[in-house]
């Protein structure tokens, strides 16, 4: 009986001790020791770029510029290009497509006749004085037969349906409506057969 009821104390006294050091803040088991732990607002945020050079913006917990780009493949057997897509991530859904042989590169001295492989870039950035995104695209002068589809995320806007425009080579802004738009998931699609630049905007 007298031996029951030393071990009894011993295991609760144990128990004591073993709870307490786990409590501890230098424990591993103290949040202060997380592996998950962040150290910036973009990390927190999830987001997503190529571009490992660029710097966290605090204000919205994305990297601006964002960069992603894809190496379109060219088929000899079919004479053209594979398709393919540069998307983003899940923090960004943004997105370019294009079907196969869609592609068409501008004539020049730097273009071979045979094509070879082409990496297109596509480069988004967040205007804050004017709070708008800006999306723009490499090489210039691409066509794209069947029409090519760009997604652009605009959820970081904070609006339900912002403006969209189109910036010529002069750098005016002509007004445009989306092909669709989703106001819940906060993106809009359109089809273009070459490469401009596009502004996403609050308001005009």
């Amino acid at each position: 009986m007298k031996l029951s009821i030393k071990l009894t104390s011993m295991a609760v006294i144990i128990a004591g001790v073993l709870f307490f050091a786990g409590c501890e803040k230098q424990s591993p088991t103290a949040p202060d020791n997380l592996n998950y732990r962040y150290d910036s607002p973009s990390e927190i945020a999830g987001a997503v770029s190529s571009d490992e050079n660029n710097n966290p913006n605090p204000e919205n917990g994305y990297r601006w510029p964002t960069i992603a780009s894809h190496t379109y493949t060219y088929n000899y057997s079919l004479k053209g290009y594979d398709g393919g897509k540069i998307q983003f991530g899940e923090n960004n859904r943004s997105k370019f497509e294009l079907e196969d042989l869609a592609l068409a590169l501008p004539a020049g001295p730097s273009m071979s006749p045979k094509m070879k492989d082409v990496t297109i870039t596509m480069q988004i950035d967040y205007d804050t004085t004017a709070k708008e995104l800006l999306f723009e695209f490499g090489p210039h002068g691409c066509q794209f037969d069947p029409r090519a589809h760009l997604m652009m995320d605009y959820k970081v806007l904070g609006v339900e349906v912002p403006v969209l425009f189109y910036i010529d080579e002069n750098g005016n802004r002509i007004e445009m409506q989306p092909n669709q738009i989703n106001t819940n998931k906060k993106w809009l699609i359109i089809r273009l057969d070459h490469f401009s630049r596009y502004a996403v905007a609050v308001s005009r």
